[in-house]
């Protein structure tokens, strides 16, 4: 089946990236016969196999025989230098493609408000860049660098995040909502007022991380490691956090109601004004820990020690 002209990318963007000229968009005009039985909702790739989806088409058009790999650094190196506003020009022009930008340099890049829906950013460096009120909802940030990165108010709905580094970002006010964040790297990562409702944080690290106001309702921290963290007024209601390491955190105002706390470390932890109700602290190491206030006094059982873990 041909692709028209008028159902090619712009040549515009082919021309800024690429630099091909009519050969070029002949071979592409090929190659499109040759796979258009292919799904049209397959994502724009710019890495190893790379081919665009023409939406209004529903065509693929492969370019992955046309030496792309090479422009694939132009397109990184672009979007750096000009961040959002980089983004913007090529997926309007390519009619909002899901980008591919996996171990893309974007240190320190300009990135603020950017769409990077379900875009692939695998391994991506974006150490210190400007992300905020960016939309990464359903994006793929496996490994991904983001060391002292501005997220603030970005969306990372069911955004995949595992094994990223997260390392002092500011991320208040941020909607992780279901958001995949498992062996996560959270030290020192400012999440006040962070939506993390449902968030999957299992064996995290979130040592000395700011959580003050957090909405973690429902949230997967099993194992995860939130020493020296500070949660006043966190919502932990129903949360799961078998097993974690709270160590010395400042727990005050939190809302624990109906969560598990079994075998939970939280050894010196402050827990004034805490409200327990329902939860589960069986086996928990609460050795050091400042009750005053907490409610209800009952939540610790009628062990020996008074429901209070042992060492």
């Amino acid at each position: 089946m041909a692709v028209s002209a008028a159902e090619m990318p712009s040549c515009s963007v082919l021309n800024r990236y690429n630099k091909w000229g009519k050969s070029a968009a002949s071979a592409v005009s090929t190659n499109a016969q040759q796979t258009a039985h292919m799904a049209s909702t397959a994502p724009f790739r710019i890495s190893e196999s790379v081919s665009i989806v023409d939406r209004r088409a529903g065509d693929l058009l492969d370019l992955t025989s046309l030496g792309w790999h090479d422009r694939v650094m132009g397109l990184h190196d672009d979007i750096a230098k000009r961040g959002a506003v980089a983004i913007h020009e090529w997926q309007s022009e390519i009619n909002n493609p899901r980008l591919d930008l996996r171990k893309a340099n974007l240190i320190e890049a300009d990135l603020q408000g950017a769409n990077l829906r379900k875009a692939n950013l695998r391994r991506a460096d974006l150490t210190r860049a400007d992300l905020s009120t960016a939309n990464f909802r359903r994006a793929q940030l496996q490994r991904a660098t983001l060391s002292g990165t501005n997220l603030s108010t970005a969306d990372f709905l069911e955004a995949k995040l595992t094994w990223a580094d997260l390392t002092d970002a500011d991320m208040r006010d941020a909607k992780l909502v279901e958001a995949n964040l498992y062996c996560a790297v959270l030290t020192g990562a400012n999440l006040a007022g962070a939506d993390l409702q449902g968030a999957r944080l299992t064996e995290a690290v979130l040592r000395e991380a700011n959580l003050c106001g957090a909405d973690l309702r429902g949230a997967d921290l099993c194992g995860t490691i939130l020493s020296k963290a500070t949660m006043t007024g966190a919502i932990l209601a129903n949360a799961d956090l078998t097993g974690a390491r709270l160590d010395e955190a400042d727990l005050r105002d939190v809302d624990f109601r109906g969560a598990k706390l079994k075998s939970a470390s939280l050894v010196g932890a402050n827990l004034c004004g805490a409200n327990l109700t329902g939860a589960d602290l069986r086996e928990a190491d609460l050795r050091g820990v400042d009750l005053s206030g907490t409610l209800p006094v009952d939540t610790f059982g009628s062990g020996e020690d008074g429901g209070v873990g042992e060492s």
